[in-house]
């Protein structure tokens, strides 16, 4: 309840008590003079569902119509509207609103506004992704309060409001009022707009009755008309005051669940629960923790009852929503209930029509934000029906989830670990058995296959006649020797193959995958033309010094070699290394004895004069290079009479696409060539000055 004096209160209850408006616009005050008689109408709700829901975030709008004002529609639209009324010189306020809509009706002007929730109408992803975790609920709201732009009045202290949440989603796409409302429900409470702006925590009690007990029968507060309490019948309104015939049933039990057919957290004994489901800011926390929360929230709820009521009383606003009141009908039937919707309208004549309903036993509405991404969850869920009974255990964090799934003909068994997954399929006629990975103990035998023979599988061998497959898969295969005349097979994986060893005529395959090969000598290809191993990441090729495989050898000093010396590249014009790492730079070969045609430069000094550098970026890269371009280069080469020099390089010469480049290690020789030159003509100049400063001092 707003606090105002209690003389002003009993003002309200007297005919002809005059109350004023002021709406105030850009700073321009409008007041009963520009208002259409009776027009002004507040809508304030905190939950306008039969049944109890404190993730529902609901605005307050107001609306009403002016008259004899020099506006437009433009003047007014999107604008905020403060809107207070003058009672007994005392202000009571109506709350601060946004004009979302405005019409005009040849002289009137037909205003609708709402409250601050709108602010919250808008993603807030980006800031729930920027968050550092965990935060304290008290922490994120008002954080999200000071993202959207709406002030706040919170208590010091309310239920769970210093539970550490953590970042269990990644989201893409999510409402600021949706993620209002999943704080508001872990409260107990509801979070809504107050008459000041500001975003409050209205909390349902029955200890807060107004006016209290003690002030009973106060004849100032209650007017000696036959009215037992503060709220009574309109004595000008004759229409119907429904009173609900029952109160809703306490909540004795809590449930915290991710969905309709998980287990979830259970504290409390009973049948009417209030059930926090799909609420991603718990996920990630463990069952102890979400006991506790629990158990806040039943606490905090346990004593709630609402009675049904409809119908029109005399307008009192400075009773707020969320208020424990009693009102009493035309028979003198007293019913306490909380202001959870209400319409106050009027100017002079203050008219309240209370909408408030409730159902005996609460029932769930539910639903889940699909952009959300589950990082942290764990759940057991148990589905039952006629034909099939189903359990699940899921925990998301370490990508885990086992499955028994059982209707009349057949059994599933299922474990899965992110994409790897296990399965048995048990029928009447047949179990299939599917895993990336199977270990069988003991002694097994095979019989009845398909065409006659047996295998036997014991701890020590594999007894069969011929093994024909298209695939042949297994994680190890170790045997003291492998005999085989022809191995022919479209696919062997292996991660070991290890043996003494395998003789065999000829192994046919067009892949052999394997984790470790050990060998003296791999060829692949033939002779006469070496062909491609490919390693995925992280595979290595080991060899023995003096061997070699394909072109290059990974060898046991850590050296990598090619096949044979100055006839292999590394990397081509089109298929180019990006950044090589160093401790040192590249040695090039430099001995005499490996050169011919030795001679002075040539032109060197006119080359690098005629030089352009230049400073870029690569396309797809960010970041400022210097150096040359390559056309330049031979321009300027052909400019000084070079008609080819190694410092160039484009396709005619490496035999490759047609990308030019350059040595640039090519280009230092003209450089030391050019400071030498430079290096006489500065000596020269000097003894010049030289000779000249002497001349001048004789």
């Amino acid at each position: 309840m707003l606090e105002i004096s209690i003389e002003t209160r009993q003002k309200y209850l007297i005919d002809g008590t005059d109350k004023q408006f002021i709406i105030e616009i850009d700073g321009v005050e409008y007041t009963n003079t520009n208002l259409l008689n009776g027009s002004t109408k507040l809508i304030e709700s905190l939950n306008s569902k039969d049944t109890l829901s404190f993730a529902s975030v609901e605005a307050s709008t107001i609306s009403f119509t002016f008259i004899n004002i020099d506006k437009e529609i433009s003047d007014l639209q999107d604008k905020i509207a403060i809107v207070t009324q003058i009672v007994n010189d005392e202000p009571i306020p109506y709350g601060t609103f946004k004009l979302t809509q405005v019409t005009r009706d040849v002289d009137l002007l037909n205003c609708t506004g709402t409250d601050n929730i709108y602010k919250f109408d808008i993603d807030v992803a980006n800031f729930w992704n920027s968050l550092t975790f965990p935060i304290m609920h008290k922490n994120l709201l008002i954080a999200l309060c000071n993202y959207v732009g709406v002030e706040y009045n919170l208590p010091s202290t309310y239920t769970n409001f210093n539970i550490e949440i953590t970042k269990a989603i990644e989201i893409s796409e999510l409402s600021g009022k949706d993620l209002l409302g999943y704080l508001a429900d872990i409260t107990g409470s509801f979070l809504s707009i107050d008459r000041y702006g500001k975003l409050k925590i209205y909390q349902l009690s029955s200890t807060s009755l107004y006016p209290s007990e003690t002030l009973y029968p106060n004849t100032i507060i209650y007017p000696a008309q036959g009215v037992a309490h503060h709220y009574y019948p309109s004595t000008f309104a004759d229409t119907r005051i429904e009173v609900g015939d029952y109160s809703s049933k306490k909540i004795d039990k809590v449930i915290i669940r991710s969905n309709s057919n998980d287990i979830g957290t259970i504290v409390g004994f009973g049948t009417n629960a209030y059930i926090v489901e799909s609420n991603f800011l718990l996920y990630g926390f463990e069952t102890a923790d979400l006991i506790n929360i629990a158990n806040n929230i039943l606490n905090t709820i346990k004593d709630i009852q609402i009675t049904s009521i409809d119908g029109s009383f005399v307008g009192l606003p400075h009773i707020e929503k969320g208020d424990y009141i009693e009102v009493t009908n035309q028979q003198n039937v007293i019913s306490r209930t909380f202001l959870l919707k209400r319409t106050l309208s009027g100017i002079q004549s203050l008219i309240d029509d209370f909408d408030i309903q409730c159902a005996y036993e609460r029932t769930q509405n539910t639903s889940v934000n699909k952009s959300i991404k589950i990082l942290k969850q764990k759940t057991n869920e148990l589905y039952r029906s006629i034909d099939t009974l189903s359990s699940t255990i899921t925990d998301v964090e370490q990508g885990l989830q086992s499955q028994i799934t059982q209707n009349a003909g057949n059994i599933t068994l299922k474990v899965s670990k992110d994409e790897v997954i296990s399965q048995i399929n048990l029928s009447s006629e047949v179990i299939t058995i599917s895993a990336s990975k199977l270990n069988l103990s003991g002694y097994a035998t095979f019989t009845s296959l398909s065409t006659a023979g047996q295998t036997t599988i014991n701890a020590g061998n594999v007894s069969t006649g011929t093994i024909s497959a298209d695939r042949i898969a297994s994680r190890s295969i170790t045997a003291s020797k492998i005999a085989l005349g022809t191995l022919t097979a479209d696919q062997i994986a292996s991660n070991t193959i290890t043996a003494a060893e395998i003789a065999t005529g000829a192994i046919t395959a067009d892949k052999i995958y394997a984790k470790t090969l050990s060998g003296i000598n791999f060829l692949v290809g033939n002779d006469s033309a070496y062909g491609n191993i490919t390693f995925s990441e992280g595979g290595k090729l080991y060899n023995y010094p003096g061997g070699g495989i394909g072109v290059a050898a990974i060898m046991n000093t850590s050296t990598i070699l090619p096949i044979t010396d100055n006839s292999r590249n590394l990397g081509s014009s089109s298929r180019r290394w990006d950044n090589i790492y160093a401790t040192n730079t590249t040695i090039q070969s430099s001995d005499r004895k490996l050169k011919k045609n030795i001679k002075s430069i040539q032109n060197g000094i006119e080359l690098i004069y005629s030089l352009n550098p230049v400073q870029f970026r690569w396309k797809k890269k960010k970041r400022i290079h210097y150096g040359f371009i390559a056309q330049d280069f031979k321009e300027a080469m052909t400019a000084v009479g070079i008609a080819d020099c190694a410092a160039y390089i484009d396709g005619s010469i490496s035999n490759e696409a047609d990308v030019k480049g350059l040595r640039y290690g090519e280009i230092i020789a003209p450089l030391v060539q050019t400071v030498q030159d430079q290096h006489k003509i500065i000596e020269n100049l000097l003894l010049r000055v030289s000779t000249l400063e002497g001349e001048s001092n004789a």
